[in-house]
């Protein structure tokens, strides 16, 4: 496995920005995610990571979220030529 993987997930909690799945799609609540550069930087990865953070977020009622390392260690997802890649 990669010494460091990058979390779309943590990544929007480090910005400030709260993101939930809402009938399958991925809902995000900016939270004190208020400068206009990180919300354009959030909008950005919510575009570019969403179908990794509907995997992330589909957990039952009051499960935290997966990380992409759980995934990877589960074998649901895999990097490949650089980019996650969900496997099945």
């Amino acid at each position: 496995m990669q010494d460091h993987v990058f979390d779309p997930l943590a990544e929007l909690s480090r910005l400030g920005c709260r993101v939930r799945l809402d009938a399958g799609r991925v809902v995000m609540d900016y939270g004190t995610c208020s400068t206009a550069t990180a919300r354009r930087r959030a909008n950005g990865l919510v575009l570019a990571y969403e179908p990794l953070l509907r995997l992330q977020l589909d957990v039952g009622p009051g499960d935290q979220p997966r990380t992409v390392r759980q995934l990877l260690a589960a074998g649901r997802i895999e990097i490949r030529e650089g980019r996650y890649r969900e496997r099945g």
